[in-house]
This record gives C-alpha cells, structure tokens and sequence, in this order.
C-alpha cells in the first residue's frame, strides 16, 4: 500500500471529522473493486478512509489487527468473501458479511508466532523473487556476452 504522505489530500479540521478519523491498528478492507486487499493502518498521521474501504477497529486487546488482516487475507477466507462480491463492472463486499464473519481467535501468544511466521513467509518470497530477477539478469548479461564474442 502506498505511503498516505504520498496519496492523500489535506483538508481542514473540524469536530465533525473525529469519528472518521483512522487510528494506528485499524484494519482497512476493500469493498469494491476486484482487487481482494485487507491491510492494516500502521501510520501516525491523521487520515480518513476513502468509501472503497471499510475501517474495522478492534475493541478488544486479545487480539491484534495483524492477526485479523492475516486471517482475512488467508486463501480460504479470501475466496469465501469473494464469492460473497456483487455485481459485475465493479463488485461490492456488503458490509454485512464482514460484519457477520467468524473469526477463530488463538490465545495472543499463538497470534504473535503465526504473524512471526507470517512475516517470515513474506521476506522468504521477497527474496525468492530477488535471486530469480538477478538470476535472470546473470544469464541474459552471459549470453549477450556470448554474442558479443
């Protein structure tokens, strides 16, 4: 997710605006479009989501947001919510069924080791996919080499 320095607009403060305002640790979730995106707001600026998103903000402290963003990013709760979508140009998530999903909780400490495990995971593919563009790199700048001769 781009940076929301980068991609937002500024406007002026009012009282009103309070309630919409996202906090650090509230999960943004995309209900349009056909890009499936759950991410957590990990920023300490004042921002407000764009109505493609829903704002989720947990009211409990025995679970984490990353631990709901990565069970709702999880293939098979993914394509249950998917299958969920309406209409066709730009499908919609209705907020019902976010409302409604159940979300199995482990204890903090079995959240903190999957998120661990998780970002483990996510650097693993990172770095898979660095070896394999330098790899490519290698061989083309080999064969160019060849040509040249």
């Amino acid at each position: 997710m781009d940076s929301p320095e980068t991609t937002a607009t500024k406007t002026n403060y009012t009282k009103k605006i309070d309630k919409y305002l996202l906090k650090k640790g509230d999960i943004l979730f995309a209900c349009k479009g056909t890009t499936y995106l759950c991410k957590v707001f990990d920023y300490d600026i004042p921002a407000v989501a764009s109505t493609t998103l829903y704002s989720i903000r947990l009211r409990t402290s025995n679970t984490t947001p990353e631990y709901v963003c990565w069970y709702m990013n999880h293939p098979a709760i993914a394509a249950a919510i998917n299958n969920e979508k309406m209409g066709t140009g730009s499908p919609m998530i209705r907020k019902e069924v976010i409302e409604n999903l159940e979300v199995i909780i482990p204890d903090k400490n079995t959240q903190e080791r999957i998120i661990v495990i998780s970002r483990l995971q996510d650097r693993e593919n990172e770095l898979v996919s660095l070896i394999q563009q330098k790899k490519t790199q290698l061989t083309n700048q080999l064969i160019i080499n060849k040509l040249n001769i």
